[in-house]
C-alpha cells in the first residue's frame, strides 16, 4: 500500500517537472495566454491614435512663418513679417499697422513741408490731382501760377471732392505773393466736396497759390480725395 503511494507521487512529479539537456530540472510553465504587466499592449504604441500637432505651428500658406513665429494670417501667402506693408488695407507685415509703408507709392511726395509744383495754370487751363493722406500726420502742398488781366474776366475754382465721411479734411488756399490767406473750411461727413471761387472783377489777382490739405481725424491711402484746379473765362475756357 505504502508502495503504490510512493509510486503515484512519483508519477506525479514526473508530469511537473523534466530534465534539461545538461542534466538540471526543468519546470514547464503553464501558457494562460496573458501577459504580464511590462509586456501588456495599452495600444498606445500599436495601433493607437498619434497626438494632434500644433496648429500655431503648421506653415499652412507655405511663406516661411508659422501662426507661433507672427504670421497674422497664415492662409495669405502674401501676410508675414518682413513684407512691405503697401496700400491694400491690409497688416502686410503682421505689425498691427496698416499701410504704413504706402507713403513712398504717393507720386507727390516729399510734399509736406515744400509744396509740389503743379506748374502755370494760364498754359493747361486746369490740373486734376488724384492723392492720399497716409496717415493723420501727413500734410500735401501744391502750388500753381495763376494770371488775370485788369478788367477781370476770369474765375479761378479749386474744388477737392472724393471725400469719404469718416475723414476730416482741412483744406487751406494762400497766395503766396501776398502772403493773403484767401480760404479755408474744414469738410462735415455730409460733405460731397470743399470749394474754393476767386469770382472776377476789377483788378490783378494774379499770383502762385498754394493749396494746403491735411486731416484733423482719419486718413488712408485706400481712400484718395481728387483735387480739381480750373480757371475758366467768359469765352468758355477751359
Amino acid at each position: 500500500m505504502r508502495l503504490c503511494l510512493l509510486l503515484s507521487l512519483v508519477g506525479c512529479s514526473f508530469k511537473a517537472a523534466g530534465v534539461s539537456g545538461d542534466g538540471a530540472a526543468s519546470v514547464d510553465v503553464l501558457d494562460t495566454g496573458t501577459l504580464s504587466g511590462d509586456e501588456e499592449d495599452t495600444g498606445e504604441a500599436q495601433g493607437g491614435s498619434d497626438t494632434p500637432s500644433d496648429p500655431e505651428r503648421s506653415d499652412d500658406d507655405l511663406d516661411g512663418y508659422t501662426e507661433a513665429e507672427g504670421d497674422c494670417d497664415d492662409d495669405d501667402a502674401d501676410v508675414r513679417p518682413g513684407l512691405p506693408d503697401v496700400c491694400d488695407g491690409i497688416d502686410n507685415d503682421c505689425d498691427d499697422d496698416v499701410d504704413e509703408d504706402a507713403r513712398a507709392e504717393d507720386p507727390f511726395e516729399p510734399n509736406d513741408s515744400i509744396a509740389h509744383e503743379l506748374g502755370d495754370l494760364d498754359a493747361v487751363g486746369s490740373f486734376e490731382v488724384d492723392a492720399f493722406l497716409h496717415d493723420e500726420d501727413d500734410i500735401d502742398r501744391f502750388s500753381f501760377v495763376y494770371t488775370d488781366s485788369l478788367i477781370d474776366l476770369d474765375t479761378l475754382t479749386v474744388e477737392l471732392t472724393n471725400l469719404p465721411g469718416d475723414i476730416t479734411y482741412k483744406m487751406k488756399i494762400t497766395a503766396l505773393g501776398s502772403g493773403e490767406e484767401v480760404f479755408e473750411d474744414f469738410s462735415t461727413p455730409s460733405d460731397d466736396a470743399m470749394i474754393f471761387t476767386l469770382e472776377s472783377g476789377l483788378g490783378y489777382d494774379s499770383d502762385t497759390f498754394q493749396v494746403t490739405i491735411s486731416s484733423l481725424g482719419g486718413a488712408g491711402c485706400t481712400t484718395p480725395y481728387r483735387l480739381n484746379i480750373v480757371h475758366s473765362d467768359w469765352w468758355g475756357r477751359p
